[in-house]
């Protein structure tokens, strides 16, 4: 990844957590 996990705003990484719930398992 280009940017360490710490360094992602909070916002995106709300998304990305949204985004990783929603993937189908």
């Amino acid at each position: 990844m280009l940017f360490h996990w710490h360094q992602i705003p909070l916002a995106l990484r709300l998304q990305l957590l949204r985004l990783l719930s929603q993937a189908p398992s």
